[in-house]
């Protein structure tokens, strides 16, 4: 990783740390070492009490920063949110009370809520880099691993479900490449959200199909290049390159996540509308 992003990353500790944060932590690409030259730093920045617009804007002017935008706080989120550049490496930072965090947590860990931003979020403080406030982290770690088998059952529930294959020679043979690739799209972002919770793995975004399938010790062969290459097919191969990937990965959900209907998902997969 670039060695910019080392430095921002630690100026914009200490200066959160001197603000009276509690902990920082490091998220994202920068967390797992693949950032590139499009990647910015994701820093959540954990708090007793949030800080005003004051506290912030003094964080970024002390770490060298040059502040973009402060956001105001999101009660669906709980949080508020930062962007700002160092070194002209973007930086997106979340600020939480600990309070927060742990309710955020719960939502996922105990009532099992699969929504993707929600699992971004616990997936943050279960795999990312403490900077700052390591027992904190480790703490809030604790709280959200691991990760529990009725989650998988929720998400598989809420993305797994692949609504007829049909629709997609019904676009393509109505010359609707838009609508037929937008399809595609979708059905290969359900199947890797079903993947990721068959594996008992948080959703932590789809930018990189290959370090998505290093995370997925139970997956088709050859994942990250069977999607890529679906895109380059010809509109004939479609629906087969689709079809046997949603199969191999229902196959999956049935031996990682039994209380899944996967009977019921293959009926809706492999469902054809037929004329009179």
């Amino acid at each position: 990783m670039d060695p910019r992003f080392h430095r921002a990353a630690e100026a914009a500790a200490d200066a959160y740390g001197a603000a009276g944060a509690s902990a920082v932590l490091l998220a994202g690409s920068g967390s797992r070492d693949v950032a590139d030259r499009f990647s910015d730093l994701d820093l959540y920045v954990v708090w007793d009490e949030l800080p005003d617009e004051a506290v912030r804007a003094e964080a970024i002017a002390r770490a060298g920063g040059a502040m973009q935008r402060l956001y105001p706080y999101d009660r669906a989120e709980r949080l508020l949110f930062d962007e700002w550049t160092l070194d002209n490496v973007p930086f997106e930072v979340a600020h939480v009370s600990a309070a927060d965090a742990e309710l955020a947590i719960a939502d996922v860990v105990e009532r099992h809520d699969p929504d993707p931003g929600k699992l971004l979020y616990v997936s943050a403080f279960a795999t990312g880099s403490a900077l700052a406030g390591s027992d904190l982290i480790a703490r809030l770690r604790d709280t959200a691993l691991p990760y529990p088998d009725r989650l998988a059952t929720a998400v598989i529930r809420a993305h797994a479900q692949i609504d007829f294959l049909w629709q997609l020679q019904a676009h393509l043979e109505r010359g609707n490449p838009l609508l037929g690739y937008a399809w595609v799209a979708d059905t290969h972002r359900r199947l890797l959200h079903a993947l990721l919770a068959a594996n008992r793995v948080y959703f932590f975004g789809f930018k990189r199909l290959e370090a998505v399938e290093a995370r997925l010790p139970l997956a088709p062969q050859d994942l990250a290049r069977r999607i890529r290459d679906t895109y380059g097919a010809a509109s004939a191969e479609l629906g087969a390159s689709v079809g046997s990937l949603a199969e191999e990965t229902y196959d999956i959900v049935e031996q990682a996540v039994p209380d899944v209907d996967v009977d019921r998902l293959r009926r809706l997969l492999r469902y054809r509308r037929t004329l009179d």
